[in-house]
């Protein structure tokens, strides 16, 4: 009779280790997921960054403004004329 308790116990205590376990797995996915959207994001701004700079320095070098600089967009509409 005290082998049945003890395995019922033991198995008792398994359970709740797989399921720490799977717990910790689920966190650990979903912070992956979570730092590949931040870096993701980040490189989506960057991006956009980079291509307003561009565009504000070619304004600048045809003698405009950095306010007066033509947009990327309109640039490309004029060139399919």
């Amino acid at each position: 009779m005290g082998d049945h308790s003890k395995e019922e116990a033991h198995d008792r205590a398994q359970a709740i280790a797989e399921r720490e376990e799977q717990r910790r797995a689920r966190i650990a996915a979903d912070h992956e997921a979570e730092g590949d959207a931040v870096r993701e994001n980040t490189a989506r701004l960057r991006s956009l960054r980079l291509t307003k700079e561009a565009a504000e320095r070619t304004g600048e070098e045809n003698g405009r403004p950095a306010d007066k600089a033509i947009p990327v967009d309109k640039l490309n509409a004029s060139n399919d004329d």
